[in-house]
């Protein structure tokens, strides 16, 4: 099989796609789409990744009443923030209000 030419090194892309790096990140890296990447992955036989497990309604409805950031939800489910935010809105949640710059103390 001819090596695609947008792919410069299949060993170091394979080692990448293996070590779970996002095929965003891949397509960064090499200056391809994602498209490409996930193309180049399939017709080379590599392993099909499943969409990342979208956590649990009740739980994740208890993590966001009781105020967990959104980061850390994320963290907690090993999922992206714009995901958390799509889950919430999946179920139901309100959305959070949008956060101003931090307001520091000034001692005067």
């Amino acid at each position: 099989m001819a090596r695609d030419p947008a792919i410069p090194d299949s060993i170091v892309f394979r080692r990448l796609w293996d070590d779970g790096m996002p095929a965003r990140d891949i397509a960064e890296r090499f200056g391809v789409s994602y498209m490409t990447v996930n193309r180049l992955a399939a017709r080379y036989g590599y392993p099909a990744r499943g969409a990342p497990k979208l956590p649990d309604c009740a739980e994740f409805r208890r993590m966001w009443a009781e105020g967990v950031r959104t980061e850390d939800i994320a963290a907690h489910f090993g999922v992206s923030a714009g995901l958390v935010s799509s889950r919430a809105k999946q179920c139901g949640l309100p959305p959070r209000a949008k956060m101003g710059p931090k307001l520091t103390d000034s001692a005067e």
